[in-house]
């Protein structure tokens, strides 16, 4: 671990002579390798982007899968074809938020997202931000979820795509994309039915066992639509229907077991985008209508729950640029939020307001803003962001962060019948973050990026649920996460080719280190064991070593991923042990002038590791996939 990182640093760190025109304000492409000059960009948080290459070779997978291989964010799987919820830097599920074309789609009664239930193949772009922002809930990070910028132009596409997996498992999806000058509409639908069917070795009882009762069905269903009404003005309306319904196996040292969840859910949102003439401002309007609908059944203990929820929020957004160096920003939300079984509602009013300076100082750039919310609750304090930028020369970037955030508890946490507690106060958080970023590309074919950051994160009155027959949550804990992160690509293309998309033969490396310390400080538990101690399920150690492989018409990807020890208690007395999984992607690509065909094959854990990310969650040894995708346009 310490040599990777040794060599994360180098690289960040490395400077060559070969640098690009300090006064160009043109994109440098390299295929996928999209670096834009820093003087005209509003700074955001640490945020990383995956490629369209690494993409394609997930098309028929979830999120979960993506994330856990191509990033530094902790997946916690509850087990193949099961829930999975993400930590970033030590963070619980529901202080990440998952936005689907800019809209928060975390559950309004549980605060959380289960990224198994979301397909790859539904979105263009998968990006995942790692520090916190002064976006209302945003304690620890977000995944973002979007569409590519529309394109109007005469243009027809139609996707078909199967994924066999043997695990019993069957994946089918389809799209459909056409436009003109005006409109641009895409429909998709996604289908899943698999069994989950594996053998492991169980570590309770010792022998090797069989994993049954752990059926799954998925739909998905989504449709976006772009009208180009003129130059100046979009409208965008975007729909996702999904349905999940699941058989929830035994845990490895349960003997029998008759669980069964379900869920439901309708997300539709309408958006009006207006550019003055004069460029100057730019103004969005969104509104959202998210329902959902929470099914869960155990009949050994005769526990039945439905959960219905809706959420309706709005945003009004505007951006001001008064002049090339200074930009202006205000954003106000609106977010109603109802269990409807209980009538319980939440109701906030947000309002937000930004400030960048570019080239304050020779080549600095700050960015400043404030938030406030209003809601029948303890309001929370205001919260803030500044940030800093100094590009030391034209491949090195130093930054800085700093960010008080807050996440009001959510309607599962204030109303849960029995156990809620309507006296919770919003967790607040105080971030800092630190990094050297590089950018660099030497010549046309050799392209360099590495990101190294700091953090420091302070979470104030984190809830916690306790308690003996009837759990309910309070706010016990003041949590430090701090740690290091590394995020390196190293692209080498040999040769391109101007009828592919793609580089037709090149080689790339993606590596990701993570090492994280996440502890509870203090308690208001009298004699607790978890002062000083790590948070359960949070790995000290990550890291992702994924090299890539393009000779036209095969592409190859190898992913190694290895997960230190996470302790189940909060005394550290029992852990998991750490667990290091081999995979192998492979695909080849046949073109012809009106359609393509992908076909592919991944062999999963191919060592046949025998591992659990929860206790008593094993997952699957060495399994295969195959697919195929074809496209005509």
């Amino acid at each position: 671990m310490r040599i990777l990182l040794t060599v994360c640093l180098f690289l960040s760190l490395l400077r060559t002579q070969a640098q690009v025109d300090s006064g160009s304000h043109q994109n440098i492409i390299v295929k996928d390798i999209y670096i834009k000059s820093l003087k005209k960009k509003l700074l955001k948080p640490t945020i990383q982007n995956i490629d369209s290459l690494v993409l394609s070779h997930y098309q028929l997978s979830n999120l979960s899968e993506l994330i856990s291989a191509q990033s530094n964010v902790f997946v916690k799987n509850y087990g193949l074809g099961n829930m999975s919820t993400i930590s970033i830097r030590g963070s619980s599920s529901a202080q990440t938020q998952i936005l689907w074309q800019g809209v928060a789609i975390n559950s309004a009664t549980t605060g959380i997202t289960d990224i198994a239930a979301i397909p790859i193949a539904l979105f263009d772009q998968v990006n995942i931000q790692y520090s916190a922002s002064e976006e209302a809930g945003n304690v620890s990070g977000a995944i973002l979820l979007s569409s590519t910028k529309p394109t109007f132009q005469n243009a027809k596409n139609i996707k078909l795509g199967y994924q066999y997996e043997s695990v019993h498992n069957h994946y089918i999806t389809a799209s459909h994309k056409v436009s003109n000058k005006k409109i641009l509409n895409t429909t998709s639908i996604q289908l899943l039915r698999g069994q989950n069917k594996f053998t492991f070795y169980n570590p309770d009882t010792q022998l090797q066992d069989t994993l049954n009762n752990a059926s799954s069905q998925q739909l998905n269903l989504t449709n976006t639509l772009y009208a180009n009404f003129s130059k100046n003005k979009l409208f965008q309306s975007d729909t996702w229907i999904q349905s999940t319904n699941r058989s929830i196996p035994p845990a490895s040292f349960e003997s029998h077991v008759n669980r069964h969840e379900s869920s439901r859910a309708i997300r539709q949102q309408f958006g009006i985008h207006l550019s003055p003439t004069n460029k100057a401002v730019q103004l969005s309007i969104h509104s959202a209508f998210i329902w959902e609908n929470y099914h869960y059944a155990d009949s050994v203990i005769q526990l039945f729950r439905n959960y219905p929820s809706l959420q309706l929020p709005s945003t009004f957004y505007i951006q001001y640029q008064k002049n090339k160096h200074q930009h202006f920003q205000l954003k106000a939300q609106y977010i109603h939020s109802t269990l409807l079984t209980q009538k319980a509602t939440l109701n906030r009013a947000i309002l937000s307001l930004m400030y960048q300076h570019d080239s304050i100082i020779n080549n600095l750039s700050i960015n400043a803003s404030l938030t406030t919310e209003i809601n029948y609750l303890k309001s929370p304090p205001l919260s803030a962001t500044l940030q800093a930028k100094y590009l030391l020369t034209q491949p090195l970037t130093l930054y800085s962060r700093l960010t008080k955030a807050y996440r009001i508890p959510t309607l599962n946490e204030l109303y849960f019948d029995p156990g809620g507690n309507p006296t919770l106060q919003p967790e607040h958080s105080f971030n800092i973050e630190n990094g050297i970023l590089l950018q660099h590309i030497p010549t046309q074919k050799i392209s360099i990026q590495a990101d190294i950051a700091h953090y420091y994160r302070s979470v104030r009155d984190w809830i916690l649920w306790y308690g003996n027959a009837i759990l309910t949550p309070h706010n016990i804990a003041l949590v430090h996460s701090r740690g290091i992160e590394c995020m390196t690509t190293l692209r080498y293309q040999f040769h391109t080719h101007s009828s592919l998309p793609l580089p037709s033969r090149a080689l790339g490396l993606h590596i990701h280190y993570a090492y994280t310390l996440s502890t509870t400080q203090a308690s208001n538990i009298p004699y607790d064991l978890s002062i000083g101690r790590q948070i359960p399920y949070t790995p000290r150690y990550q890291l992702r070593f994924n090299p890539e492989l393009t000779l036209h018409p095969f592409r190859l990807l190898y992913t190694y991923q290895y997960t230190g020890y996470r302790f189940i208690t909060t005394d550290e007395s029992q852990w998991l042990p750490p667990f290091s999984i081999h995979n192998l992607h492979a695909q080849h690509l046949f073109q012809h002038k009106t359609y393509q065909i992908q076909s592919g094959i991944i062999l999963h854990n191919i060592l046949n590791h025998q591992y659990q990310t929860l206790v008593g969650r094993s997952m699957p040894g060495r399994y295969l996939s195959l697919s195929i995708n074809i496209s005509q346009h």
